[in-house]
């Protein structure tokens, strides 16, 4: 990974600066390293009070992403300690921050950190009541998760993939699985399909009741290239999705199925994601028909310029693709609806057998978590007779 041992010391240098410039952050606001609060904590009520500790701040400031969840104004108390309770907010997973005299940090006192390319907020459960598809049922049987590194020789680098096995998985060392290959959105990293998707929960939930197929879902990080300095680049989606293709192909694939049961036959092989992942997850499926028989893409995002399925696309004409299934989805709300429905009118002139599925909803994770429980409830499901 480090061909010199200057570079060591540069990254290491880098770490530094950034840990010195994080506490010198909470320090000029008057707060310890380490909060000595209790936040988030629930209520008895259903209420639930957020703390921050910073003696020396003015404005303490709390913005989350449920409804009505931003510029919530906290009360200094006791100790310099900042604090706010809220009415109970509705089941879901959230993330939020505090904004301490104009700078966003997370809440110190929360261990619990959206995943992804960079830590900007903390995270926020409030658990559905059983049953409930997303949710975590200690009455049926479970898969495991399991966190996963390999030497990548195209970043060459050390990378990261989380890989769920189905129940019942250990017991048939006999049995290849069908498996599907399942692609995050921008900014995030192999494990935002399991912290916010619940993907393994809901693939559990469905197995136990016979609505899916038992299955592996292997979900890698497909930020190949590292991100721009800037967010919202549709450039990078656009040169991300072949060189994430041939990541996937050429080592996530290999590697999956060298050290996990997995069928490697078309017909026991999925590709989906969400957003820039569903970009990625149409692009593979163009360029690879003959590995991968079933494709779900949730609400693939920006393609402005240079889109690199174009000449795919003009190759089908040539060459007609057909699908088990390929489900394209997006939400009515969705700022890209306009842009899938364009790129479905581009699959169907070129021949491309596909489902545009409209669903109530914008881009949030609300609409992947279900797009992703109807997408495994048909995939893999033998022919019809």
């Amino acid at each position: 990974m480090f061909q010199d041992p200057a570079d060591v010391t540069t990254v290491l240098s880098v770490i530094t600066t950034f840990a010195a410039a994080f506490v010198a952050a909470w320090t000029a606001a008057g707060a310890t390293v380490w909060p000595p609060v209790v936040s988030p904590e629930p209520n008895p009520d259903g209420g639930i009070t957020f703390r921050c500790h910073a003696p020396n701040a003015q404005r303490v400031v709390l913005n989350g992403d449920w409804k009505d969840g931003k510029g919530k104004e906290l009360a200094k108390g006791e100790g310099g300690v900042w604090s706010i309770t809220l009415a109970p907010i509705a089941p879901g997973i959230y993330t939020y921050s505090f904004d301490v005299d104009g700078m966003n940090l997370p809440d110190r006192a929360n261990p619990r950190v959206n995943p992804g390319q960079s830590v900007t907020a903390s995270l926020l459960e409030i658990a559905r009541p059983l049953p409930h598809i997303e949710e975590f049922d200690p009455n049926i049987p479970h898969g495991e998760v399991r966190v996963v590194s390999y030497a990548s020789k195209q970043t060459d680098s050390i990378r990261r993939m989380h890989v769920y096995t189905p129940p019942g998985y250990e017991a048939d060392p006999a049995k290849r699985w069908p498996v599907l290959y399942l692609l995050h959105g921008y900014t995030g990293d192999d494990e935002s399909w399991t912290v916010y998707g619940r993907a393994h929960w809901i693939a559990d939930n469905l197995i136990a009741g016979g609505g899916s197929q038992p299955l592996a879902i292997v979900m890698p990080d497909d930020h190949v290239k590292p991100l721009p300095p800037r967010q919202g680049d549709p450039d990078y989606v656009n040169t991300n999705s072949p060189v994430c293709d041939r990541h996937l192909i050429d080592e996530v694939l290999p590697f999956v199925e060298k050290r996990y049961r997995v069928r490697t036959d078309p017909d026991g092989r999925a590709v989906a994601g969400l957003s820039m992942g569903a970009d990625q997850t149409a692009y593979t499926a163009l360029a690879h028909p003959e590995l991968f028989a079933w494709v779900g893409a949730f609400a693939p995002g920006a393609r402005l310029r240079d889109d690199p399925m174009e000449p795919l696309l003009d190759g089908a004409k040539q060459h007609p693709i057909q699908f088990r299934l390929f489900v394209l989805t997006c939400g009515r709300q969705d700022g890209f609806l306009e842009n899938d429905t364009r790129l479905s009118q581009r699959l169907r002139a070129s021949g491309v057998n596909h489902e545009f599925q409209l669903v109530d909803g914008a881009h949030d994770w609300d609409v992947f978590r279900s797009n992703l429980a109807h997408f495994l409830m048909r995939v893999f499901q033998p022919p019809k007779k």
